[in-house]
């Protein structure tokens, strides 16, 4: 079983990062005051940064190699079908 060496457990999952703009637009006739909002919130532009990261949902660390999980010497993130895992077994007969 692979865990996280930080915590020691199991739970992760992937995670992407976007930057997401979004406005709100005021009143027409824009005085001296509390000036109200009209309509709801619209999305400007959504950014999405093309990387994906391996995270420890447990311990909220991101994993940057196979070297920081107990059993695994590395890790390939596929977008569409999911993580492999390689394991280290060999890493840990020629040490």
């Amino acid at each position: 079983m692979i865990t996280h060496i930080k915590c020691g457990k199991t739970h992760m999952g992937i995670v992407r990062t976007e930057t997401k703009t979004d406005y709100r637009v005021l009143a027409d006739k824009i005085q001296v005051g509390n000036i109200q909002y009209k309509g709801n919130w619209k999305t400007e532009k959504v950014i999405k940064e093309g990387k994906i990261k391996l995270k420890c949902l447990s311990c909220e660390t991101i994993i940057e190699s196979g070297e920081e999980l107990d059993g695994c010497g590395e890790f390939v993130i596929d977008k569409n079908k999911g993580v492999i895992f390689i394991t280290d077994i060999l890493d840990r007969f020629t040490e």
